[in-house]
């Protein structure tokens, strides 16, 4: 059996174009979840939330917690005797495991002193993807929960923002 030559190359232009609109869609899901965490954190309860966006509130609350986190597994008979293992809390900006102390955004040294010389206007982006955004990009601080201001820059990274209070603090 041939392949038609002609619904191979659409089947190909069609993947393409999803591939596309998958890729411009995400920005758009991470700003969504982005202003729903802030609503969050702004004061607003999870049912009020809900009710304004037409969401259930358990939704709601996959969004404000973040939908990432693999689902637990179920354990094992034999399994249940085993060690716990601590997790220890990810960089805010590149997911790196381990973090320095204190702040209220969780940031390894390599992303907070990457940030320190972003924000000083030393350099325009980092080479691990780092760079300063504004409002429209990323609306609130993983840190903190505050909405910038008008003109106001967070430093981003793949895996969030903070603000430049947070990025400061020890």
């Amino acid at each position: 059996m041939s392949l038609d030559p002609f619904l191979l190359a659409t089947a190909r232009a069609a993947g393409r174009t999803l591939q596309d609109a998958e890729r411009a869609i995400e920005p758009l899901r991470q700003d969504y979840r982005a202003c729903i965490r802030a609503l969050s954190a702004g004061g607003a309860s999870l049912r009020e939330i809900a009710a304004a966006l037409g969401l259930s509130h358990q939704r709601v609350h996959q969004l404000v917690q973040g939908e990432a986190r693999p689902k637990a597994k179920a354990v094992r008979a034999d399994a249940a005797h085993a060690p716990a293992i601590t997790a220890t809390p990810a960089c805010a900006l590149c997911g790196a495991a381990r973090i320095e102390a204190g702040g209220e955004a969780p940031l390894c040294a390599a992303c907070r002193e990457a940030g320190r010389v972003l924000m000083a206007g030393k350099a325009l982006e980092d080479d691990r993807g780092l760079r300063l955004v504004r409002r429209h990009q990323r609306p609130h601080c993983l840190g903190c929960g505050r909405v910038p201001e008008a003109g106001e820059v967070f430093l981003a990274g793949p895996e969030g923002a903070v603000c430049a209070a947070c990025l400061g603090r020890r």
